[in-house]
């Protein structure tokens, strides 16, 4: 068997037999030698790791780049969260200017002259409408107009004339006539020698609901002939 062997055994096969040898033996050794995460992307050639090669679910979506995973579908709406603490109120502002009284203006004029008036013939007293045109002539009753069914405040009369009282007076009084004989004089002014108006400054009076009011008008000493206007304001209390 031995000779039959030898006659059989070339070169060749002997230089076949030790290339297989060193080749198993080699890879044997590579695979026993290699240390755990001795591996590195270095050693790696390109496009070597393939989706087959790569263990499921064992990626996490920080080793995807941005754009490479689609968008999950929308959850649902979670429940309602605990109302939070209210706040801490803030700081007032500070309270602004008042502003202006509400007011109306309350007008009236005389469609006939004040004739002169003589200092000999003593006082000369007439009733005039406190708003609207009036005349000379005339009771405090057909003269007088009502006031609201409100409190109000009467301030800031003012009267103008054509012309200057001269030597005399004249006095322009609104009164409430609501009690008689007892009228009250609510606000008044005067014009005398050569000015031709006055006004009330800062009086002011309250003026019950439902009052009668009247403008009186007093002539006093000399005095010339002359046309007036008037006006006044009510206001809120």
């Amino acid at each position: 068997m031995l000779a039959r062997l030898r006659t059989r055994l070339t070169f060749a096969n002997v230089v076949s037999v030790i290339a297989l040898f060193v080749a198993l033996g080699g890879t044997s050794v590579a695979a026993l030698s290699l240390a755990r995460n001795s591996v590195k992307g270095k050693h790696i050639a390109p496009n070597a790791v393939t989706s087959s090669k790569v263990k499921k679910a064992s990626l996490f979506a920080q080793d995807f780049a941005p754009g490479q995973l689609p968008q999950g579908e929308k959850g649902e709406q979670g429940d309602t969260g605990a109302p939070g603490t209210p706040g801490t109120p803030g700081t007032p502002g500070t309270p602004g200017t008042p502003g202006s009284p509400a007011a109306s203006w309350v007008t009236g004029n005389l469609i006939e002259a004040i004739p002169a008036h003589a200092a000999a013939s003593g006082a000369n007293a007439s009733n005039l409408s406190p708003s609207g045109q009036t005349e000379l002539s005339g009771s405090s009753l057909n003269r007088a107009h009502g006031s609201p069914n409100a409190a109000i405040v009467g301030r800031d009369v003012a009267v103008v004339q054509n012309n200057a009282t001269g030597a005399g007076e004249l006095r322009y009084k609104l009164m409430d006539l609501t009690n008689p004989p007892f009228p009250n004089v609510l606000l008044q002014c005067s014009i005398t020698g050569v000015n031709k108006s006055c006004n009330s400054g800062s009086q002011s009076a309250t003026v019950p609901a439902g009052s009668r009011l009247v403008i009186e008008l007093l002539l006093l000493g000399d005095t010339t002939s002359t046309f007036a206007g008037w006006g006044f304001r009510a206001t809120t209390p």
